[in-house]
């Protein structure tokens, strides 16, 4: 992974210009909603993938990121749009830089071009689990089991093995129907050979029984075992002369009463009671109207899935990227897995009347090959249609899309069947009395036309065997793998479940230290039961707050990227997420993340200023180590509470004469900055539930504290005998108290101003004294040399010092201890 040093964004989303500092460290983007933090997040994405989730993936509507990711005023400049990034990989420390443009979003320019940057800037961009929001935060958590496997599994980049596993599923099932149809053949092939033998079952000895008595008969030596290439007319050209005749009248007439008797079975009483009951059950699945939608949608999206190789959708022609397209089909067709088991259920219960209709279509076939080989040729106009009928029946149902023509199919199958016997009776007389050829006749055709089916049954054999041999195959090595894949998905699961608990342990310890967790896999989903107080394991929705909920989002995410990266995770972004949990539990997070991520650095964003300070008090965060927007508008994007810029806004606001508005911004300012001393002071403020605090609660509170801890600067001064010191600490204390004295006197008017009162009519003349007051008084707990305000070092605890960022101002606390002699 990576931690970044420094980010440039330039004319992207809502951002026109603007340079960030993070020195490898966990940082905050605060502000209000509407503020420009989400740009920072996307701006991290964009830079690190090419990509913006907001802008892609499902839902997303008719945006795009090379459309939308430009500012509103640049959409037609997209070389002018992009994103500069520096930082250093964390496994190797090696510097580099990443700069992306919308103009050429897929080629980043990136430096130094060596291996290791490449590989892990590369794999960022193919996973992007780096970023966490909180409406993928909650899927995790009250997600279907099967939606949470996939995206459980996408984190942790194991969908190449859940595409196997179905790859490798989908290559079994084509093997057994592949098989079934070869079974079918053989099954067939056999009948035929039977049949033509005048046997019930084909047996090889059986077989040379009725060989060996024709061959006896033109006086050809028997044959004695059946192999594989042995020939049943071999010497067969010697023993006569004479042409072979059309056919063999005994084999036909086998092969028309095998066709009668397949007829009147297929008008039985029970195969009619049986066809009935299937137009039932599918009138009955007609009536829903969903499985037909469901089948046509599922084979949209099959044809789809085949069609992704570009940027655009196959049907229309949206511009995509092929991962987001192929993962948007696959999760479409996740929620159709009930469809494709209805039409694989239904297809089972169809396949022994299509099985019948294909073998009823091939025994008519032979029939009317029958009676167009008698001389002069028999009419067997019905016995064709049939025939037809059949194999178009037989196409029908296999395909079970349109129920209708199913139904249709199977209602119409015995149309042709009187017609068809009638026909099939009179051809059987026409061949009936057809003269007995001689004996030696007879035998010779009988060799010849049992011959051919005897090769058609081995080479059906020899297929079937092969078939058999590669649905076993395919079925071990499927059965192999996910029976693999289980066991290791399982283990990885109990190990992410226990990491997930003990994290979600550390957050509620107050109250469910006792926590556990379970992660069963559920066929291809995944399930996730939690403790609640002892009395069971329930999905986290059922019982516990949204708030919990949040936390075990978090949590889980956590405990993935932990599995997935160990002690290489050392750079995430978590947008606006945990805004729920309730304040009884917010710094519990912040201290969890510092604890059991000492090294991950975190981008944070959040509009919560509780948040921010929980982060910063427990330590998560420094106080450099944030920026804080305050507003935002189209022409100048984003703007930082800094203090030279508010002053001159109020200025212009006063010059202009508009004195309720520059009021208003510097009492917010003022609540903001006042907000700020307290907590960096560590100054005492009467708790509102609401975190709701007027300028009057803390103002005078800041102020009071930061006199107390000069005060005791001085005292500390005269422990030392440092004079120089015990002057500077007087002449800052005689400023503050000037200063804030002379706030006092003027902070009436910004109360008239901010507050409707008919008699206050301040002009430019009367509120610019009060704004040059206040700006003094701004300045006076500022270093004025990095513009920070001053804070009192350690945080918690007995104060040690005074000082600012850059360290120009260090001022001690500590009194030197008394010595003894």
């Amino acid at each position: 992974m990576i931690k970044i040093e420094k980010i440039h964004i330039t004319k992207f989303r809502g951002i026109l210009d603007f340079p960030i500092e993070l020195d490898g460290k966990s940082f905050v983007v605060s502000g209000p909603n509407g503020t420009g933090k989400s740009g920072v997040v996307d701006a991290v994405e964009f830079a690190l993938t090419g990509d913006i989730s907001r802008l892609s993936g499902k839902n997303r509507g008719s945006v795009s990121v090379k459309k939308h990711a430009p500012h509103v005023d640049y959409q037609n400049h997209p070389g002018d749009v992009k994103v500069q990034l520096a930082g250093i990989v964390a496994k190797t420390g090696e510097k580099f830089s990443i700069t992306r443009s919308v103009e050429d979003v897929n080629n980043p320019e990136i430096e130094p071009k060596i291996a290791s940057v490449l590989e892990t800037l590369a794999e960022l961009g193919r996973h992007r689990n780096s970023t966490l929001s909180r409406r993928e935060l909650i899927e995790y958590v009250l997600s279907t089991p099967g939606n949470r496997a996939e995206q459980i599994q996408a984190l942790l980049q194991l969908d190449f093995l859940r595409d196997t596993r179905q790859t490798l599923q989908k290559i079994a099932r084509a093997h057994e129907t592949t098989r079934k149809a070869f079974v079918k053949e053989r099954t067939d092939a056999s009948n035929d050979l039977a049949a033509a033998l005048g046997i019930p079952t084909l047996k090889s000895e059986e077989l040379l029984i009725q060989v060996n008595k024709r061959r006896e008969t033109l006086e050809l030596p028997p044959i004695e075992s059946l192999e594989a290439q042995t020939s049943l007319k071999d010497g067969l050209s010697v023993a006569t002369a004479k042409a072979k005749s059309t056919f063999s009248k005994s084999i036909a007439l086998a092969d028309l009463l095998s066709c009668s008797e397949l007829l009147d079975a297929f008008s039985s009483t029970d195969s009619i009671k049986n066809v009935a009951i299937l137009i039932d059950r599918i009138n009955k699945l007609k009536e829903s109207g969903e499985y037909e939608k469901g089948v046509e949608k599922q084979e949209l999206l099959d044809r789809a899935l085949r069609l992704v190789d570009e940027e655009n959708c196959p049907v229309c022609e949206t511009e995509w990227k092929p991962d987001d397209l192929v993962s948007l089909i696959k999760d479409k067709m996740s929620k159709l897995e009930g469809v494709v088991s209805e039409k694989r259920k239904l297809s089972g219960e169809l396949e022994p009347v299509s099985t019948t209709c294909s073998t009823l279509e091939k025994s008519l076939r032979k029939a009317v090959n029958i009676g167009t080989s008698l001389d002069p040729k028999e009419n067997v106009d019905h016995l064709e249609a049939a025939s037809d009928h059949f194999l178009d029946s037989s196409k029908e149902i296999k395909k079970i899309t349109d129920l209708d023509e199913v139904v249709a199919a199977l209602e119409q199958m015995r149309s042709h069947d009187s017609a068809a016997k009638e026909n099939l009776a009179k051809l059987r007389e026409r061949v009936q009395a057809l003269p007995d050829t001689s004996e030696r006749d007879a035998a010779r055709d009988f060799l010849v036309e049992v011959d051919v089916r005897l090769g058609r049954y081995r080479e059906a054999r020899r297929k079937e065997q092969k078939a058999i041999a590669d649905a076993e195959t395919t079925e071990i090595v499927f059965e192999t793998f996910k029976n693999t894949y289980a066991d290791g998905l399982n283990q990885i699961y109990v190990d992410i479940q226990d990491g997930f608990a003990k994290l979600y342990s550390e957050i509620n310890k107050d109250d469910e230290a006792s926590f556990a967790a379970e992660m069963p896999i559920q066929n291809a989903g995944l399930g996730l039961d939690v403790d609640f107080y002892g009395r069971g394991k329930f999905p986290p929705g059922a019982y516990h707050s949204e708030g919990h909920q949040d936390g075990m989002g978090l949590c889980l995410y956590l405990a993935l990227m932990t599995h997935l990266y160990g002690e290489n995770f050392q750079f995430c972004v978590l947008d606006d997420v945990l805004m729920s949990v309730d304040s009884g539990h917010r710094r519990a997070v912040c201290s969890m993340l510092g604890k059991e991520f000492p090294n991950t650095q975190f981008i944070f964003t959040t509009h919560d200023e509780v948040w921010l300070k929980n982060m910063q008090s427990t330590g998560l965060v420094g106080s450099e180590s944030v920026v804080q927007f305050r507003n935002w508008n189209v022409d100048s994007g984003p703007t930082e509470w800094v203090p030279g810029d508010i002053w001159n806004e109020i200025n212009q606001l006063v010059s202009s004469n508009d004195i309720a508005g520059a009021s208003a911004k510097m009492r917010h300012y003022l609540e903001y900055i006042a907000g700020e001393l307290c907590h960096e002071l560590g100054a005492s403020v009467v708790y509102r539930g609401d975190h709701r605090y007027a300028l009057g609660q803390l103002l005078p509170n800041a102020s009071a504290r930061l006199g107390k801890l000069l005060k005791l600067a001085k005292t500390a001064a005269t422990s030392w005998k440092d004079e120089d010191l015990q002057l500077e600490i007087k002449v800052r204390e005689e400023d503050l108290k000037a200063k804030i004295a002379v706030t006092k006197c003027e902070e009436w008017g910004v109360n008239a101003t901010v507050h409707y009162n008919d008699w206050a009519t301040l002009s430019k003349e009367d509120f610019q004294p009060i704004v040059d007051a206040f700006k003094n008084l701004d300045a006076a707990v500022r270093c004025q040399s990095c513009g920070s305000i001053l804070f009192v070092s350690p945080h918690v605890g007995t104060p040690e010092s005074l000082r600012c960022k850059c360290a120009k101002v260090h001022i001690n606390l500590v009194k030197q201890k008394a010595s003894h002699s």
